[in-house]
């Protein structure tokens, strides 16, 4: 499969980083875990670009990146959460909560 991987959603699909052969990031695809892609392609606009380990997956078909501090569905390619607190990239999610670095405090939000 062409890219870098991100990270799997469960134990049947991977997430792959996608760039061109220049170099550009141009968002992210999932994979089987046998490698044949999923059809799933999601630009680089509706995700930013995401490094090896730094997701999370949430119940069904979504994930939480801590360093953007957002909850993005897989299914539909939106945001489904996102703070109006800023964060440091530090983050996870708990039940239906996310925990996060914000300033010197820690908080806690539902989504």
């Amino acid at each position: 499969m062409p890219g870098w991987a991100v990270g799997w959603i469960d134990n049947g699909r991977l997430l792959v980083d996608s760039y061109l052969s220049s170099g550009p990031y141009t968002g992210v695809s999932m994979y089987s875990s046998s490698g044949l892609s999923l059809g799933l392609t999601i630009g680089a606009t509706a995700l930013p670009e995401v490094l090896l380990g730094e997701i999370q997956p949430v119940a069904g078909d979504s994930i939480y990146v801590p360093s953007f501090n957002l909850i993005f569905s897989l299914t539909t390619g939106s945001r489904t959460w996102m703070s109006g607190n800023p964060a440091r990239g530090i983050g996870a999610v708990a039940g239906s909560r996310v925990v996060f670095l914000s300033g010197p405090r820690v908080l806690t939000e539902s989504y």
